[in-house]
């Protein structure tokens, strides 16, 4: 074991890998206390009880998790059978559970009982399962899962039983702060060890039958020498609670471990402590490995961490899967690790997702827990993967997310492939994954791993430069006005396509043109729209065309639709006044149109701007909000010609044409105002709804 990893990690505990990151593994295992451990006699397997209701079965000869089995409560005890056959659990759900240990299927449901199963144990030739509850313990037949006797032993709950390694006694520890002594044969109490004024959290035989220990709320342990039947009994002291105790398997060591966050190496013979082991967690169960060489402790955040009998050093802290996923880490403090979708267990201090483990250092290996348990994996030289990335090595995107994808090969098969830290799908070797980048270049890490631990990297470095800003465009025209009994108007089709194919060819408008809507068709568009969720830049151009209608008062104007339906001009622009989109243009091109809007004549001054640069102009354009701004064919007498482009739209399609903005190809609103109003002087414009700034704008930029 010279070439073991010395291991300092724990849930809340900061890994110092470098000198320039630390990280902080996140409780996402037993997703509250780890309350029971079981190695299994051939120390294949580890068995993990918890208050997640579920027990965890490590396979320790392939370094990873095996299987979940479930309870309807917490995990209050797990105990495997001297044989290795059965592993036997008991719940606060008041059962207790059979599984084959072969292969981790249920064999039997023992009756309920009226009280939580607080603990279970068997005895050393395999015929009997002992189990405690509510001041009973109850003795079953293993051969028949039937019960055999039901012993009256305390009066309040009993916390922990333990077997002597002949099979003829049992020992019991009770929350009524007594232990006692049963012969398992006659099943009489042979011994009441009343020395504690406490309630008794733990009790356990010594394999070699001389020692009784039980530890109490009082910080202390008793020792009685049952070999000698000594009345006296030794007391060790400790500065926490005890909570759980075992012997070594050679009965020469005695562990405990508490709320004092430590956990204490007695050896029994010389009667000093021979190692502290400290951790950041309060410790809820014990257990020795069956040759006796690791000590593996349950915690209070969800790990499990396996120390090093000998030196009492830390070896490797476990992390198990949550009940239905199968998710996993284990660490070295040298920062070698392995697992499945770790990178959600690791968290910076400040709660954001950290990506920095070192894994160009070679860190990840596959069946590091493995070796641990002194199961040397066989890595043969092997070359690494191969890394191929389906794109250009260094490019410039106007998006925060971006796909990174691929295809690593290698001759052993790709186990893993990471981008910046992050897990990514792989599919046979093809990969991807999407990364979030920050403003300016960003250098993206792609790593491949194959399944001995070998590993290849790629760089690929990706320039974000934001778009302030997406538009949208919603294009209405109507052409079909037969069963209104007006002309239709076969030019409006043709105004409508010219638009969006300039909006979306020259400024990368998204555009959605809608023929012959209905009233209400274009008012449920408009909700759907109102729906979406924007940024506070984004713009939205509403454009309709058709015929317009003046009613009986002269304040009053019509939109004339598919199917002889209408709306009032403010309808249309209540409708089109989205609260979630800050920058709105509405352009209406229908007779009547501009009875609608608050009217600012074309004279307005409009604001005065001076940037070094496009970014601080756009900055400037966006700065104050929102806008709600209109333009409309003037004064309700234009007229649509029936094939052609009426005058109106022909200048609006004009000036975006030209787009004669003053700086950076930038056309803002009150150019374009200005413009059409010189070359088309029937122009109206001003605002509609409400919340309209009188600096607000809306551009047209060129892509």
């Amino acid at each position: 074991m010279a070439n073991l990893l010395f291991v300092t990690i724990v849930f809340g505990l900061t890994l110092n890998i470098n000198a320039q990151q630390k990280i902080v593994v996140k409780n996402v295992g037993h997703q509250s206390v780890v309350k029971s451990l079981a190695f299994s006699p051939d120390g294949k397997y580890l068995a993990v009880g918890g208050d997640d209701n579920t027990i965890k079965v490590w396979d320790l000869q392939n370094g990873k998790p095996l299987t979940a089995l479930k309870h309807n409560g917490a995990i209050n005890s797990v105990a495997f059978s001297y044989d290795g056959k059965y592993l036997a659990s008991g719940s606060n759900d008041s059962t207790i559970k059979i599984w084959n240990a072969q292969n981790w299927i249920e064999i039997r449901t023992l009756p309920k009982e009226k009280s939580a199963i607080k603990t279970i144990s068997f005895n050393p030739d395999g015929k009997i399962l002992a189990s405690g509850g509510y001041q009973s313990i109850k003795l079953w037949n293993v051969k028949t899962w039937k019960e055999i006797h039901c012993i009256a032993a305390h009066t309040s709950y009993i916390s922990s039983i333990s077997f002597s390694s002949d099979g003829k006694y049992l020992v019991s520890g009770s929350e009524d702060c007594k232990v006692k002594l049963w012969d398992v044969k006659t099943k009489e109490e042979v011994r009441n060890m009343d020395a504690n004024s406490q309630w008794v959290n733990c009790v356990s035989f010594s394999p070699d039958c001389k020692y009784v220990a039980f530890a109490s709320s009082d910080k202390t342990i008793g020792l009685w020498n049952f070999e000698s039947k000594k009345k006296s009994i030794t007391i060790l002291k400790q500065n926490g609670i005890v909570k759980s105790i075992a012997f070594s398997p050679n009965s020469k060591y005695l562990a405990c471990g508490g709320l004092d966050k430590k956990i204490k190496l007695w050896d029994i013979q010389a009667g000093y402590s021979l190692h502290t082991l400290v951790q950041k967690v309060v410790v809820n169960s014990i257990s020795f490995s069956p040759d006796g060489k690791y000590i593996a402790s349950g915690n209070d955040d969800g790990s499990v961490v396996i120390w090093e009998t000998s030196t009492g050093n830390q070896l490797i802290t476990m992390i198990g899967m949550l009940s239905d996923q199968k998710d996993w880490i284990v660490f070295t403090p040298s920062g070698k690790y392995d697992g499945i979708n770790y990178n959600k267990y690791l968290k910076g201090a400040s709660g954001a997702q950290l990506n920095e483990l070192p894994t160009n250092d070679g860190n990840y290996l596959s069946g590091i827990l493995a070796e641990v348990f002194g199961h040397k994996q066989v890595q043969p030289d092997r070359t690494p993967p191969t890394i191929t990335i389906n794109s250009e090595l260094n490019f410039e995107v106007s998006q925060n997310e971006y796909t990174i994808s691929g295809k690593s090969t290698d001759e052993s098969g790709v186990l893993l492939v990471l981008v910046n830290r992050l897990k990514a799908d792989n599919d046979s070797g093809s990969f991807s994954c999407q990364v979030n980048l920050n403003e300016g270049l960003n250098t993206i890490q792609i790593y491949a791993y194959d399944k001995f631990g070998n590993m290849n990297n790629k760089t690929v470095t990706i320039t974000f430069k934001p778009s302030l800003r997406k538009d949208y465009a919603l294009i209405f025209y109507e052409s079909d006005y037969t069963t209104s009994n007006l002309p239709n108007l076969r030019g409006t089709k043709k105004n409508a396509d010219t638009l969006s194919s300039i909006l979306q060819n020259k400024y990368g408008f998204e555009t959605h043109v809608f023929p012959n809507y209905t009233a209400l068709q274009i008012e449920k568009t408009l909700s759907r729209y109102s729906k979406k969720s924007y940024s506070p830049n984004d713009q939205l151009l509403i454009y309709f065309t058709g015929h317009g209608q003046k009613g009986n008062a002269d304040t009053t104007g019509y939109l004339l639709c598919a199917n002889n339906t209408k709306m009032t001009h403010k309808e249309f622009n209540t409708w089109s006044g989205i609260d979630s989109c800050q920058h709105i243009l509405m352009v209406l091109d229908a007779c009547y149109s501009g009875l609608g809007l608050s009217i600012n004549m074309i004279g307005d001054t409009p604001p005065q701007y001076n940037p070094r640069t496009k970014d601080e102009y756009l900055k400037e354009l966006f700065k104050f909000k929102p806008a709600r701004k209109a333009l409309t064919s003037g004064e309700g007498k234009v007229s649509i010609p029936l094939d052609g482009i009426s005058e109106f739209t022909e200048a609006f399609i004009l000036a975006l044409k030209k787009n004669e903005g003053k700086l950076f190809n930038i056309l803002t609103y009150n150019e374009l105002k200005a413009k059409l109003g010189n070359d088309y002087l029937k122009l109206e414009s001003g605002k509609f709804y409400n919340d309209d700034e009188s600096d607000g704008t809306f551009i047209f930029m060129k892509k």
